[in-house]
């Protein structure tokens, strides 16, 4: 699904640039073999700060949220808490 939105208008509008089949291609294999080196490199400092946070805080250390994605669509995100304890209800 490709859209965008323009948000001073209130609309959703065709997307610009290559959709050439082999330029997406392209894109794609890029973007997951960068995501994947970028996760083996800082795979170390994640584990770091997992351990970090099980010791020094409170609760679990890591946080589940729901977002809104590409053309609103929801996902489910992890992250390590950074804020106080059951902010999420305040």
């Amino acid at each position: 699904m490709h859209c965008s939105f323009d948000l001073a208008a209130g609309v959703v509008v065709a997307p610009a640039g290559n959709r050439s089949p082999w330029y997406l291609l392209a894109k794609r294999t890029f973007d997951i073999v960068g995501a994947l080196a970028l996760l083996v490199l800082f795979a170390p400092i994640m584990l770091a700060t997992l351990v970090v946070l099980t010791f020094t805080t409170r609760g679990r250390p890591i946080f589940r949220q729901e977002r809104l994605g590409h053309c609103g669509e929801r996902f489910g995100m992890l992250k390590f808490r950074t804020m106080v304890l059951n902010a999420e209800v305040i």
